[in-house]
């Protein structure tokens, strides 16, 4: 599953000079199994998740010590596998 994400503090540039980083929050399944990656890009490739799943994914920046708080959660669908 491929995730993309905007960061408004960035400006129009779009680019990461400090050291920031975002943490990806996500779940499989109402009450299922939780995850967690952190990046330093607007984008993560997640792979080895459950085929024909529902995942809701949230992601926060967290700079300097400092942690936003979640964005909105977003709902995905994994393909089956048949």
């Amino acid at each position: 599953m491929s995730l993309h994400w905007n960061d408004a503090s960035l400006g129009r540039a779009r680019r990461i000079v400090d050291n920031r980083y975002y943490n990806i929050h996500y779940e499989a399944g109402a009450g299922g199994r939780t995850m967690s990656v952190i990046v330093k890009d607007l984008g993560v490739v997640l792979h080895d998740l459950d085929p024909g799943t529902r995942y809701e994914f949230k992601v926060r920046t967290v700079k300097d010590g400092l942690t936003s708080p979640f964005s909105d959660v977003v709902t995905a669908w994994t393909l089956d596998q048949s």
